[in-house]
């Protein structure tokens, strides 16, 4: 069985804010931690027009070969994203 590995992204109102997962993963679940809203991306830079997360919401992605997740926050804001990937085995 692989190994999870779990991620604490701190995110910001800058762009290129992510986590990196080595070995990429297949499976990803994120769940917003923090006290705002979590703009995200899959493996290219977040924007405020991506998918977006509030807090305590959670969302699963299954997808071949996730290598980063990026995140954003609206302006001035900061949040926690916490990941958790699994590859396949």
């Amino acid at each position: 069985m692989a190994a999870a590995q779990t991620i604490q992204l701190a995110v910001t109102a800058v762009s290129g804010t992510h986590a990196a997962f080595s070995p990429v993963v297949d499976k990803v679940y994120m769940e917003n931690v923090g006290a705002n809203r979590i703009y995200f991306e899959v493996d290219a830079t977040a924007t405020t027009s991506h998918f977006f997360l509030e807090p305590g919401e959670t969302f699963t992605l299954g997808v071949d070969g996730v290598a980063n997740i990026h995140g954003i926050c609206d302006a001035t804001l900061t949040s926690t994203l916490q990941l958790t990937g699994v590859a396949q085995w």
